[in-house]
């Protein structure tokens, strides 16, 4: 919704709230995933494009017994600094909560109340016009229910899978987090070791230097195509939110593509 402004259309200010324990979750399933000797880095510029600001919420991990001092700073050493990296970011804030105990055992402290009160104090003064909660945890569901009574425009951004139908639907829409979007905002250098898929629609099957391999259906009993051209494969199928529009997913790894696909809830059975 586009907002009026002295000069005419503006866009409206939106703030994003990011649960990072959640997220940091979600790249780590990610990476066990597709890239099993590597993690997934994030441009979080990019990631978070789009917010006037960006609040994002952690803890340190806990001190594990017996560990000295001296090696705990040294093993937290690269969280801070990634910590610090996010505040260097136009609009980045960066709160920290603690944790209680030690080891397995340990427990964040502080982190859900902050965002709470945050969102909730945001929304009173009309700081921002939309919110995105980036989270999967279901006891933020009173939290959205309330903004939403509030008549603020809520989104959750989560992962699927992760995220209880409950809390889905408290918000008033939703962006899930899946492999194609994560790819599209890693950094240069990883895009560069793993480059995302092509996916565009087309208006026909047009398949143009392509050699014919197999068929198959999802589970929804739409028919798949597979072609191929020199290292490059390519998934042919119809588009269900464009009319008459075919889904081209291009590739050069079709074990990708066949991710992407479960991502988007439509997963393959070749025949």
């Amino acid at each position: 919704m586009m907002m009026t402004g002295p000069s005419g259309p503006r866009p409206p200010v939106r703030y994003l709230f990011i649960d990072g324990a959640y997220l940091r979750c979600a790249l780590e399933e990610k990476s066990r995933r597709y890239f099993p000797s590597e993690q997934i880095t994030l441009n979080y510029q990019q990631f978070t494009n789009g917010y006037k600001k960006k609040f994002y919420y952690d803890c340190l991990p806990p001190k594990n017994k017996g560990e000295t001092r001296e090696d705990y700073e040294t093993r937290i050493a690269p969280r801070l600094d990634f910590y610090d990296s996010l505040r260097a970011i136009d609009g980045f804030h960066v709160f920290l909560g603690s944790t209680t105990s030690e080891g397995a055992k340990a427990r964040q402290k502080g982190v859900d109340i902050m965002i709470a009160v945050h969102m909730l104090t945001h929304s009173f003064r009309h700081n921002m016009e939309q919110a995105t909660l980036l989270t999967g945890d279901l006891d933020f569901k009173p939290l959205l229910d309330a903004l939403v009574q509030d008549g603020m425009d809520v989104t959750l951004w989560f992962e699927p899978g992760s995220a209880s139908k409950e809390l889905i639907h408290a918000a008033d829409s939703q962006l899930k987090i899946t492999l194609e979007s994560i790819l599209a905002c890693s950094t240069p250098e990883f895009r560069q070791l793993h480059p995302p898929p092509e996916i565009v629609t087309r208006f026909g099957r047009n398949v143009d230097g392509h050699s014919f391999i197999r068929s198959g259906l999802t589970d929804a009993g739409t028919k798949v195509e597979l072609f191929e051209a020199s290292d490059e494969k390519l998934v042919v199928l119809p588009d269900a939110n464009s009319g008459n529009g075919y889904l081209h997913i291009k590739h050069r790894d079709l074990f990708f593509i066949e991710r992407i696909m479960e991502d988007r809830q439509t997963p393959v059975k070749w025949t």
